[in-house]
């Protein structure tokens, strides 16, 4: 056990210099955090399988030894990432919400890049979570009959990589800077026809920052729901209570229909049960509540952010300032009482 004392002095040492983390070191952390305590937890699970119906322990030390190791490591790593949070006015109010911890402030702050965010909407498609039209990963064959359908657009300029990366760019309605970032790099320093269905077929959004969203973070609202003070918990049962009785009343039939068609369920599921009446499956209307509290979170901590780094607020996301959406709220515990 001295070893874990010693790791334990440690932590000390390292909290003291946490708060000076580059973005890509509080990234690395929030990776190796996650990868810990899936370890933890499979240890955990080995030990409960091996003393299962045993009179006395069958373990020995060592398996245990190991357990303890790995959730110091763990509990150090939750604690640096809290001090890297701590250092940024974002990184405090989110861990005054209800259902926000150390790592999950830490990952939003490492992967947010403000300055290459303009609009909160951004943010929703690097997370891809944005509407479902948008968020299409093409692949290599979706990227090419793009291609060849945006060269048919073009006529006599089909053969300008410029003029096709343009359409691409509208087409998908992607960054032009981003694609043509990536395009370059795939053509080897030049902008070709390869390098464009190249970039087109790159997954459209971070996928580690989309489980960080997506499943930490709106599984983490889910379980804090009925807590006082949980705003985006409840918020998602709020959603949640809508998305079922809009559902019971078919008005999600054509959605359903469209599922049925482009998706294979085997026909002894519940899903196909219900997408089969003109019903969309519990599991996707929880998926739904879930993503719009995510994405609620996101739009705050995207206003913070930015109020905080240019000194006045950023325009509302672009949904809720032209397209029809008025529930958009106020950040809550904004501006931060520290």
């Amino acid at each position: 056990m001295e070893t874990l004392s010693l790791l334990a002095r440690l932590s000390k040492d390292v909290r003291l210099t946490s708060r000076e983390l580059s973005r890509e070191e509080a990234r690395g952390l929030v990776d190796m955090y996650y990868k810990l305590q899936h370890q933890r937890i499979a240890l955990a699970g080995q030990i409960r399988a091996i003393n299962q119906g045993a009179d006395e322990p069958e373990t020995t030390n060592v398996l245990s030894f190991f357990q303890s190791q790995v959730e110091t490591l763990e509990n150090q790593i939750r604690a640096a990432l809290g001090e890297y949070a701590q250092k940024f006015v974002a990184g405090r109010w989110a861990q005054s919400l209800v259902g926000i911890g150390p790592v999950i402030s830490a990952g939003l702050l490492c992967h947010i890049d403000i300055e290459r965010a303009k609009h909160a909407s951004q943010v929703w498609r690097y997370a891809g979570i944005a509407a479902p039209s948008v968020d299409v990963w093409l692949g290599q064959d979706g990227a090419k009959k793009l291609v060849v359908e945006l060269e048919e657009m073009a006529g006599d300029d089909a053969d300008d990589p410029e003029f096709l990366l343009n359409l691409a760019a509208a087409k998908t309605k992607r960054r032009v800077e981003t694609l043509r970032g990536w395009a370059t790099k795939y053509g080897k320093n030049k902008l070709t026809r390869t390098g464009i269905i190249n970039a087109l077929a790159r997954r459209p959004w971070n996928a580690d920052f989309k489980t960080l969203v997506t499943y930490k973070l709106g599984e983490s609202f889910v379980k804090q729901q009925n807590r006082e003070g949980a705003y985006y918990g409840q918020l998602y049962a709020r959603r949640k209570a809508e998305y079922m009785v809009a559902n019971d009343e078919g008005r999600f039939a054509e959605r359903a229909a469209q599922i049925l068609r482009t998706k294979n369920y085997s026909k002894d599921t519940d899903a196909y049960a219900a997408l089969s009446k003109g019903k969309l499956p519990q599991a996707q209307l929880h998926a739904m509540a879930r993503r719009i509290a995510a994405k609620m979170l996101l739009a705050h901590f995207h206003h913070v952010l930015y109020e905080t780094h240019y000194g006045h607020a950023p325009e509302k996301p672009w949904i809720i300032e032209h397209g029809g959406h008025v529930d958009y709220e106020a950040p809550p515990n904004w501006p931060l009482v520290e």
